[in-house]
């Protein structure tokens, strides 16, 4: 069993999503943690390429690879 302080704020939003989803709120968070870890362990053997999948490429008018070109670092890291 564990004890978690939530700010009143939060905890107003909890019971409505709770009471959304016709749940007790400490049912509702069970679910949100299941769900967050069931997610984390599908992700955990995926690369960094496999999870930015949706956002390569949409950028318009970026250069194709960064990398070729050196002055696309110029200043990086001052």
């Amino acid at each position: 069993m564990m004890t978690l302080t939530i700010p009143d704020d939060v905890g107003q939003e909890l019971k409505i999503m709770a009471d959304n989803s016709h749940m007790t709120p400490n049912d509702f968070i069970v679910s949100l943690l299941q769900t967050a870890f069931k997610q984390q362990e599908a992700n955990a053997d995926r690369s960094c390429f496999d999870l930015m999948q949706d956002g390569l490429g949409c950028i318009d008018d970026a250069p194709s690879d960064l990398s070729v070109n050196k002055r696309y670092f110029a200043g990086y890291g001052q």
